[in-house]
């Protein structure tokens, strides 16, 4: 499984679109891409190995995950989150990494989680566009989130945030200061089976596609605006005003 963010809102060429928009995907990404890929979690090449050929080096199953090697851009890459007593996810043979599988022995939330330790955008300034391409299989319903950045205390507002699916049972999208976001109601047979989610905002839309079809839309500003405070979260969520936990589910 994996999960690929592209800065700007286009239809990527390659495996991912090929479900999500098959008319216009012709080749592997994101090799052909340049410098529009930020982020790429390749869950079937932890080390990130491949240049194109197909080749991967991944740990054993059921061994510890403790570098998820981005390979967008290879110094940016996901650790286990810094602070004591969180844990490393577990590499799932054939998968890819699994979250909220590791008992806690610390503290009294799953937090088997990774983060890239100086965030993924830094004070760049406004983002109001990003594609985030994500295979992922969730095994419960969690008040969780697969992938999290922003401040990690204060307010809920200005952030990016996706919970596959939060305790209510909605898949829930958030780009911006809204916390309201987009999001939809999903069913119990979502659970247990890979999916292909694609979320994106262009400045005045948030969308959710699932498999190549779009489900959700909202009409409202995504105006992200991260600094270099902000902390990006792979598999988990870590508020530090009051919130632990890790995704119930593989990436």
């Amino acid at each position: 499984m994996s999960l690929k963010i592209r800065k700007f809102l286009r239809c990527t060429c390659g495996f991912l679109a090929a479900v999500a928009c098959p008319s216009s995907a012709m080749a592997a990404a994101p090799h052909d891409l340049g410098g529009s890929f930020i982020l790429w979690l390749d869950g079937f090449d932890i080390s990130g190995i491949d240049t194109g050929a197909g080749a991967s080096s991944n740990p054993g199953a059921g061994a510890s995950v403790t570098n998820w090697v981005n390979k967008a851009n290879p110094s940016a890459s996901a650790g286990v989150v810094g602070e004591y007593g969180f844990t490393a996810p577990l590499y799932e043979a054939g998968k890819g990494v699994m979250f909220g599988a590791v008992e806690p022995s610390s503290i009294e939330f799953f937090n088997d989680m990774l983060e890239l330790p100086l965030g993924l955008y830094g004070a760049t300034g406004t983002l109001t566009a990003s594609d985030i391409f994500l295979v992922s299989s969730t095994r419960s319903i969690s008040e969780s989130s697969a992938l999290w950045s922003g401040a990690a205390t204060g307010s809920a507002s200005n952030r990016i945030n996706i919970a596959l699916p939060r305790v209510n049972g909605t898949i829930h999208y958030q780009h911006g200061a809204s916390a309201a976001g987009a999001g939809w109601a999903a069913a119990g047979s979502q659970y247990d089976q890979a999916q292909v989610w694609n979320f994106s905002a262009n400045g005045s839309t948030l969308a959710i596609a699932r498999n190549g079809s779009g489900i959700a839309s909202a009409t409202q500003s995504s105006n992200y605006a991260p600094d270099a405070s902000h902390r990006f979260f792979v598999g988990g969520q870590y508020d530090e005003d009051s919130f632990i936990q890790s995704y119930p589910g593989t990436i």
